[in-house]
């Protein structure tokens, strides 16, 4: 990831769109090729990460030849996806997220640009629902961003077994979370209580 990083200093505004597949057959890695060319039509081409594992890395260099966009991931978790966006925006960039299964039919960064005006972090909902989709994320560079990122991967760190969006949805205040002790023998710290040091307050 970090050879991945000079290569997009040049650009204005300083964007990353990256994707994670993980995908020990070809029945999903086989669509890289036309997920990269999909981007390319929107100017993203050169803005692209892809973090992969299995046969998808695969795919990923044969359609990037000798480029040092396809990160390869040795371990794969569910909370990989919260700690490459992490790492991008420690790294001085705003960060686009879309999940694999996602097709782009615009440019969507001026309707984003212009929703995320007054804001540090947007998260797309289920469809006909309040209920938030980590499927597509949009976060700046900024230190409240940066703070929330490293509260939510901890917190998920000590509680591997939560399911990853509903915590961020917890800590966005989107959705309530209850305090319950699943097990005696664990004391349990609940995401309100972490919620209340984080930077990003939930509007």
């Amino acid at each position: 990831l970090l050879a991945a990083v000079p290569s997009f200093m040049e650009f204005a505004p300083k964007l990353v769109l990256c994707t994670l597949l993980w995908a020990n057959d070809d029945r999903l890695a086989q669509h890289i090729p036309a997920f990269v060319q999909r981007s390319a039509a929107f100017g993203f081409e050169k803005r692209l990460i892809v973090f992969c594992g299995g046969n998808a890395c695969t795919y990923c260099e044969k359609s990037r030849p000798g480029s040092s966009q396809c990160v390869s991931l040795e371990l794969f978790a569910l909370i990989s996806k919260h700690a490459m966006l992490s790492f991008i925006v420690n790294a001085g960039f705003d960060a686009l997220y879309l999940d694999f299964d996602t097709l782009i039919f615009r440019n969507p960064m001026p309707a984003i640009e212009r929703l995320a005006m007054d804001h540090d972090l947007l998260v797309s909902r289920d469809f006909g629902s309040k209920c938030l989709n980590t499927g597509v994320i949009y976060v700046k560079a900024t230190t409240a961003a940066s703070s929330f990122f490293d509260q939510v991967l901890t917190w998920l760190w000590h509680h591997p077994y939560e399911f990853t969006q509903k915590a961020f949805s917890a800590f966005l205040g989107v959705q309530k979370v209850l305090r319950r002790r699943a097990y005696n023998s664990l004391s349990l710290r609940s995401t309100q209580e972490t919620l209340a040091r984080t930077a990003v307050q939930p509007r």
